[in-house]
């Protein structure tokens, strides 16, 4: 009978990036590694031992190979001292399965659900502080909650497959290619997650059904995803005149007015300035972030949608100064108090800018406009974060700003808006920018509300 060389843990290693099954040796009977491809496209290896006696083979799984000592995981020695005990068991007359099938009971991860595991990954990435916002949290919970969970929450993490997470994201990229991305970009790293030693929630053997090499064929091409969309602006022909319809209307005396208003003038995102219910309850400004003296108002880092950009301080013209007066004078001005309130203490939202846009633009199209709409994205009405956002970004560039000054200005890039940037003449123009920009969208405003604009 031929007896297998015994190989050295070096020459295992080697055969360990070889697909097959390698026969070790060093023991009576056949010790295999086996190598192998999983569904998933990820290499999987484990010990087989396999054994003739009274004329029957037997095979045993030994657990997952390891070079070095890992938890849950078996070297070569220890593969090797498994096989003879299972050996002598055997030739004594010892049932060796009895053994072996409680240790791989054991070793085998429980059988949880999405939905078991998901709010254990969302607590372990907060407490590692895996988030670049706090924003994050609550997105990733909703994104599941409304997308993933439906679909794949009620199944155990060792059932799920790279087809059934296909099933669940080609619906939803060709319909929301955005938010097809962010549910994979969410189920890779928890799968990588569920696969961690100290976890071992799901079978090594299964791999990362998640990545995007394992899902590259099953997912719909390009070409056939819905293309994305943005937020839907106000044209910068129209913007002066939307400025001046919620002037005259006189909404610009009511709290909801006047924070779509300080929106637009300060270019900011919709969640730092009144409540929204994606950016989180607590991010909205409060008046202990306003220096009126200094004419700032600085946004803490946490509040920011990528917080590792830091604080964002937002130079503020005279008519965004101008309402915070008006503000004041209705007295809201309590510190902790949120800018933008109702006489009831109730912070304004984004429903309330909605309703004004869409009475302003009834307004507009009564008057013989066009209404506030986009007309690039077939005529959806703006909304006040595409507004305030994008149609700043277009007028910077019509009007020669450079790309670096507007990205500081939108809080897209790293460092450079702490106090000591401020200081710099990069921050006077950036000061001298969003007072060019007030004076744009109040251009049309009736005379009588010459306090709005610049002296």
């Amino acid at each position: 009978m031929r007896t297998a060389r015994v190989l050295t843990p070096l020459e295992v290693r080697q055969k360990s990036e070889a697909i097959g099954e390698h026969n070790v040796g060093g023991v009576a009977g056949t010790l295999l590694l086996v190598v192998r491809k999983t569904q998933a496209g990820e290499i999987s290896r484990a010990w087989k031992f396999v054994i003739r006696a009274g004329g029957t083979k037997q095979t045993f799984g030994l657990g997952r190979y390891t070079y070095k000592q890992q938890v849950g995981a078996v070297t070569l020695a220890e593969a090797r001292e498994k096989a003879q005990k299972i050996r002598e068991d055997i030739l004594e007359g010892r049932d060796p399965r009895a053994g072996v099938s409680q240790e791989v009971k054991s070793d085998k991860p429980a059988e949880h659900t999405l939905d078991e595991l998901f709010p254990k990954y969302f607590a372990y990435c907060e407490k590692m502080n895996l988030w670049k916002s706090p924003k994050m949290l609550p997105d990733y919970e909703r994104l599941y909650r409304l997308h993933i969970s439906p679909g794949l929450g009620g199944k155990g993490v060792n059932e799920v497959t790279p087809a059934a997470i296909a099933q669940v994201l080609t619906p939803l990229l060709i319909r929301s290619p955005s938010t097809g991305k962010k549910a994979q970009h969410l189920l890779s790293p928890f799968f990588r997650w569920c696969l961690r030693l100290e976890n071992s929630y799901r079978s090594p053997a299964l791999g990362n059904p998640a990545t995007s090499e394992v899902l590259k064929d099953r997912l719909p091409k390009a070409g056939q995803c819905k293309a994305t969309t943005h937020h839907p602006m106000c044209h910068l022909e129209d913007l002066p005149r939307f400025v001046q319809l919620l002037v005259e209307s006189g909404r610009v005396n009511d709290v909801g007015g006047m924070a779509c208003l300080f929106i637009l003038l300060t270019a900011s995102r919709q969640g730092n300035v009144i409540k929204n219910s994606r950016a989180g309850a607590k991010c909205h400004a409060v008046w202990a972030d306003i220096d009126k003296r200094r004419a700032l108002w600085t946004i803490p880092a946490q509040k920011m949608k990528v917080a590792a950009n830091g604080a964002h301080v937002v130079p503020l013209s005279k008519q965004a100064l101008a309402i915070l007066s008006r503000l004041e004078a209705l007295g809201m001005s309590s510190d902790e108090d949120a800018l933008f309130r109702s006489l009831r203490g109730k912070v304004v939202g984004e429903a309330a800018c909605a309703r004004i846009i869409k009475n302003l633009s009834v307004r507009d199209r009564e008057a013989g406009g066009n209404g506030f709409v986009d007309k690039e994205q077939g005529g959806r009405l703006m909304t006040m974060h595409g507004t305030a956002r994008a149609a700043f970004q277009t007028w910077a560039a019509e009007q020669g700003y450079s790309r670096d000054l507007t990205e500081a200005a939108l809080h897209h890039t790293k460092g450079g808006n702490g106090d000591a940037y401020l200081r710099t003449k990069y921050a006077e123009q950036r000061r001298q920018m969003m007072q060019v920009w007030a004076d744009f969208l109040f251009s049309e405003c009736p005379k009588d509300w010459a306090k709005f604009r610049a002296k």
